[in-house]
This record gives C-alpha cells, structure tokens and sequence, in this order.
C-alpha cells in the first residue's frame, strides 16, 4: 500500500513539473523570494529599466510592506507620487547608478524629489561618487564600516525640499566617477522609515563640453494571473522553499493561503519524481522529508503543522518517525499523525503508535486502536488482541471492533 502511493506521488509530481514548463510565462519566479511574492501579491510583477547607454540602477534590497512598486527602481520611475522605500528596519535608503566600465562622468548637477508630505527625510542625504566600489558589498545601515571604497561626497541636502516635485543642484567637483548614488542620512529617521520619490543625475565625459542628464527610465510591470504561475512553477524549487512557503499559511488573505498550500505540495511531489539514479532519488526524498520535520515545532499553527505531516507521510521514512509520534497525543492533529505514521515505509510508525496507546487519554486511545487496525504487521493484530481484553471497556470495545474490522479487511484482501 504504502509502495503504491509512493509511486502514484512519483507519476503526479513529474506530471505537475511538466505541466509547469509548458507555455511562455508572464513571469516566472527565479527564486525562493521570487515565488513568496508572487505568491503572496496575487499578481506578478518586474521592472523593466530602459537605459540608452546601459546604465544600470544600483541601490538597497527589498521594499517596505510587501510593495514591490516601492523598490529601488521607483526612484528613476519618473513617477513621484510613488517612491523607493528599503524594508522596515533598514536596509538605509541609497539609490544610484552603475554608468558602466570606462563611462566615467564629471558629475556636474542633479534633480531630486522627496517624498509629498515627509520632506524632512532627504535633510542630510549626500550625493557621492566613486570608481573603486562594489554596489553588492556596500552597506550603510548605519554602519562604521559601510565598504564605500574610494567614494567622495559631492554635495549634502542642507534643507527640506518640496515634495513630489522636481528640484534642481549644481555640483562643482572636478573628479570623474562610474559609480554615483544619493545616500540618505539614518538620522532623520530612527526606525530607517526613509524614501524617496525621485533623482536624476546629470554628468559630462571628460570629451564633452555640455553634460547630459544620464538617462535611465524604470516601468513597473504588473502581470495577471502570477499566483497560479507560482503555483506551477513551485516544482522548480526544492527543500530551501519549503519554510518561505509554509509561512504563508497563515496569512491573512485565504486565497494566498491555499496558493501556499498547492505550491508546497507541487514542491514535495516533484522530490518523488522518478530519476535514473536510485541513490539521487532518495538523498532528493530525504532532504524534503527533512525540510518537512522542520515544520513540527508548537511554535507553528495548526494549519502548518497538519500539512506538513500530511506531506512527510508522502516523502518521510522512519528518520521522521519520533518527530511525528510527538503528534500523537494532540487532541486536534493526533488523527493527521496517525494517517502519516501509516504511509511511513516499514514498521517503525506502528511501533510508535504501539507505545503511545498505553498511555493515551481514551479519545486518543481509540484512534490510535482504530489505526493500528489499518497495519497489516502481525504486531498489529497481536497488541489489538491484547487491548480487546483491557480493564477500560472503551478501549477493549475499540480493539475488539477495529480487530474484526481488521481480519474482514485481511480476509477480504487476500
């Protein structure tokens, strides 16, 4: 029985992975923090960045409250009623451009537009420029050693500046820099609540006489029907998405939820795919059983904890059976314990379910006679056979009906 299921989860996850490479998709989500978003958003999104020269945009990670608009690129949106905003907590504000190997420019002026209505966040925000310095090691949340390299500051933001509107600074610096970013001061801002609607720079080769905004236009991009993209695509990822996922289940929205659910799913099955290799089939099965028994802590909901043993019945094998039987005695989630020590290949869940009847509360008792009913091992019949003449008349009526049960259901079988 348990065999069979193994293999029909193997037919329906590589069912479910080559359905979820047909077809051109809007968006397909990349990695892990790709799929929670889509999943979590309803729709997909990206940025498409349009730069003449190749520019690229440089800046902090994230977006604050699960706004994908709000990302680096919504400062060079051109859009400033939205605005760029790091993550809760930090990272720090601080957005810029890359011009590229070999287009350094004198930076001679920039435009610069708060946000409408907390003008006072850009008070201390200095514009620098730099050559030797690595965008992805950069990191000024406040920090004593930000890894600025050889970046100089071209000028300060002395005063607030009207919102949502464009003003305008020279910069007289006579250096020519690739790399120039407006960074905000943590100051203003104790919790890093720091954003930006909008900047521009505008920069000179050392070849030219007049300068030239350096032109980078960003569009949001929002695509429909993202979740069941993610949903189908989910297969794609392995172990390392199962927690990012399974965090969703709770989630406000029911609909993100039940996206959660479907794709955590897809992910389990397709780690019962059928390979060539037996040994890479296993060590597959394995680390998601692993990944799964991560899941089994009280500190997760019902709904968390009742899915992931629902899913490790599917892909565990005895390593997950110990952290499975400390289910056993929960009077909501005892039945799901039951159900996934069942499908575990082996013996080693009906002995747990063995040694936890003796001492369980009634209730708990009887569903654990009536699912050592469902073994077919002989120790199932001879601790059933035990129990039937127990001082306690509910569990002795319990193993006396499930060991009838049982016997007809063997009889019939064989």
């Amino acid at each position: 029985m348990t065999n069979s299921l193994h293999t029909l989860l193997a037919v329906i996850g590589f069912g479910l992975a080559a359905c979820a490479g047909q077809g051109v998709m809007a968006d397909t989500p990349e990695t892990v923090e790709d799929l929670v978003a889509m999943l979590s958003s309803g729709t997909g999104h990206h940025w498409e960045v349009d730069s003449p020269h190749g520019y690229r945009i440089i800046g902090f990670e994230g977006y604050w409250s699960n706004n994908p608009d709000w990302s680096v690129e919504a400062a060079f949106d051109g859009d400033l009623g939205n605005f760029a905003h790091p993550p809760s907590g930090g990272p720090l504000l601080w957005v810029g451009l890359d011009l590229g190997d070999g287009e350094a420019k004198r930076i001679t002026g920039i435009r610069y537009a708060p946000r409408q209505g907390y003008e006072e966040r850009g008070v201390g925000a200095t514009i620098h420029g730099a050559n030797d310095f690595d965008p992805e090691a950069f990191d000024p949340t406040p920090n004593d050693d930000p890894n600025r390299g050889d970046a100089v500051p071209l000028m300060t933001i002395e005063e607030p500046q009207p919102g949502g509107e464009w003003t305008s600074f020279d910069i007289d610096h006579e250096g020519t820099f690739r790399y120039v970013f407006y960074e905000a001061d943590p100051a203003v801002d104790d919790s890093l609540h720091i954003d930006l609607a909008g900047i521009e720079f505008y920069g000179a080769s050392e070849d030219q006489e007049e300068g030239e905004w350096l032109e980078v236009t960003a569009t949001f991009v929002e695509d429909a029907n993202q979740r069941m993209e993610a949903r189908e695509h989910a297969a794609n990822f392995g172990p390392e998405a199962v927690a990012p996922v399974a965090a969703l289940f709770d989630h406000e929205d029911r609909d993100v939820y039940i996206a959660a659910m479907w794709s955590l799913r897809n992910i389990v099955h397709e780690s019962a795919r059928p390979r060539e290799d037996e040994a890479e089939q296993e060590a597959a099965q394995q680390a998601m059983a692993e990944a799964l028994s991560e899941l089994l802590d009280a500190d997760q909901s019902e709904r968390v904890v009742r899915e992931a043993l629902y899913l490790i019945g599917l892909c565990g094998n005895e390593a997950q059976v110990p952290a499975i039987a400390e289910w056993l005695p929960h009077p909501a989630l005892g039945d799901e314990a039951c159900a996934a020590l069942l499908r575990i290949p082996g013996e080693a869940g009906l002995h747990a379910m063995l040694d936890a009847v003796e001492d369980a509360e009634d209730d708990t008792a009887v569903s654990l006679i009536h699912a050592i009913a469902q073994h077919d091992a002989p120790a199932a019949r001879e601790r059933l056979e035990e129990l039937a003449e127990h001082d306690d008349e509910t569990i002795a009526g319990a193993a006396a009906r499930a060991l009838s049960i049982r016997d007809l259901r063997v009889d019939y079988e064989g």
